[in-house]
């Protein structure tokens, strides 16, 4: 499968050498794939991949899961579900404490999506978490988590947690059935 990574950094080398330059950019190559301007900023880069393994370890790989709330995000290295909470703000995580011991934000310095998944450019974004320092995973509006109840891959054992958590579609929307 295929893997686009956005890097937040301006400026950033493509693996080819050759320099993203960001939102209106031309079309170019990264990795031996050509990359369309359309992707939108911030600046692009690809890789071929059939897990994610091959990304950086500080980029957020987000592919597909098929699970039986049916296509949500997941984690494109590990399988495990992608959750959105109801109590954020639009892009602005509330989590933290003995919260994010349990629900762990999705935290990078770089997006990778799976060829896989339509976007709009924008829906993927890093945010700042509270406090500072790390980036988070913030999907059309909804920072991303991962539960530490779903032990395997593809599980969703945390929907509808306090009427609050919420697996994230591939479409981005958040999925609020509980079977």
């Amino acid at each position: 499968m295929l893997v686009v990574a956005v890097t937040l950094v301006v400026g950033a080398c493509s693996s080819s050498g050759t320099k993203a330059s960001g939102a209106g950019a031309s079309s170019g190559t990264a990795g031996g794939v050509t990359m369309p301007s359309s992707i939108g900023a911030p600046p692009s880069l690809a890789t071929p991949s059939g897990t994610g393994d091959t990304l950086p370890a500080d980029t957020v790989a987000v592919t597909a899961s098929s699970t039986s709330l049916g296509d949500v995000l997941a984690d494109g290295r590990t399988g495990h579900t992608f959750y959105a909470f109801t109590g954020d703000g639009h892009d602005v995580p509330t989590c933290t404490g003995a919260c994010a011991r349990v629900w762990v934000p999705v935290t990078g310095t770089q997006i990778g999506v799976a060829a896989s998944i339509s976007y709009r450019p924008g829906e993927f974004r890093l945010v700042a978490r509270p406090g500072g320092g790390a980036r988070q995973l913030s999907v059309a509006g909804h920072p991303v988590y991962r539960y530490t109840g779903d032990t395997l891959a593809g599980q969703t054992r945390g929907q509808g947690t306090q009427g609050k958590w919420f697996v994230i579609g591939t479409d981005g929307q958040l999925v609020t059935t509980t079977s």
